[in-house]
């Protein structure tokens, strides 16, 4: 039988919808000799860069920005990819409403992300919340929730939340009954107050972000910066802290933790990466963000080793409580 350049692309097609995604991808990768997560990822950068340009209103548009309101968090996860099990506190809601007011008049994400540690830690997360929408009217304005305090949110605040159209977003980190019955029993209430929601199975997709010595201390790696950033998935996070943006989360939080005492000196690496400030032009910010690797890439693993996902005991919790404060 006979088979033309037409039909082996006909058959070739029905194998990867038959299949799901990735079966095109593993074998273009291998053709080029290239790890199926390497080829993907290059791919789908190229992709995420596309959707970078400055608007007509002057402002860089970007696909999401994220905002941290606290960084502790009432879960103590190993590998947390924003050390929270190392670190504590919350960001002040006037610290974060300036840091609104100047980025709004610089960018325009399709979503502005609130996160943590734990977000419903912060006692104004509702409010920080509204705020957000006033600056950002046609950005989708999620909440992201580990879901463990979801029960106690006032009715009040549920319906304030879906008068702002404000979303939440629970990564669902554990998988025991009682914690997938409040997931449950929020998600009801959600619906009936008409508020968006996704819930991201987070625990399935875990996976050793960095490397740690014989006392549980996070340490970096020493990988080749452009191999580390094709596997990341830190560079689809952009950030910004004290006013400053960042176009890898990773780094932002590592240099901060650093900063706060909460690393060893090993990682003052992630120094020298300052981000960029909102007092550069929208054409510099835009040359930054698809500036693609840098220097400091080399802290992060070169591959992508997959874990289950677990909790710090209390006696890790406490040798690493040590080793901070020393």
């Amino acid at each position: 039988m006979k088979f033309s350049l037409k039909s082996i692309r006909q058959r070739f097609g029905k194998i990867c919808r038959k299949f799901g995604y990735g079966i095109k991808d593993r074998v273009v990768a291998l053709c080029l000799g290239q790890s199926f997560h390497a080829y993907r990822y290059t791919k789908e950068y190229k992709n995420w860069l596309s959707r970078f340009a400055v608007t007509a209103e002057n402002k860089v548009h970007i696909p999401n920005i994220e905002f941290y309101l606290a960084y502790g968090c009432n879960l103590k996860c190993a590998f947390c990819s924003n050390l929270n099990p190392y670190r504590q506190g919350i960001v002040s809601k006037d610290e974060l409403f300036d840091s609104f007011g100047i980025w709004s008049q610089k960018i325009q994400p399709d979503e502005v992300r609130l996160l943590g540690g734990e977000t419903l830690l912060h006692p104004h997360y509702a409010e920080i919340a509204v705020v957000a929408r006033k600056f950002w009217r046609t950005s989708r304005i999620v909440i992201y929730t580990n879901g463990i305090l979801l029960s106690q949110i006032h009715n009040e605040t549920l319906q304030r939340m879906a008068n702002e159209k404000i979303e939440f977003r629970i990564s669902k980190h554990l998988t025991n009954k009682s914690y997938n019955q409040i997931i449950a029993d929020a998600t009801k209430r959600f619906r009936s107050f008409g508020i968006s929601y996704v819930i991201g199975n987070d625990y399935k997709h875990w996976s050793k972000i960095y490397k740690t010595d014989q006392n549980g201390m996070p340490i970096p790696s020493d990988s080749n910066p452009s191999v580390a950033h094709s596997v990341c998935s830190s560079k689809y996070c952009i950030t910004i802290i004290a006013d400053t943006l960042y176009k890898c989360s990773f780094i932002a939080n590592f240099r901060l933790a650093l900063t706060e005492g909460a690393l060893s000196k090993d990682w003052n690496a992630v120094l020298s990466h300052n981000g960029i400030s909102a007092s550069a032009s929208q054409e510099d910010i835009l040359a930054y963000l698809r500036s693609g690797y840098t220097k400091e890439c080399s802290v992060c693993p070169d591959k992508i080793e997959k874990i289950h996902a677990s909790q710090l005991s209390i006696e890790d919790l406490k040798r690493i409580r040590q080793i901070v404060t020393q």
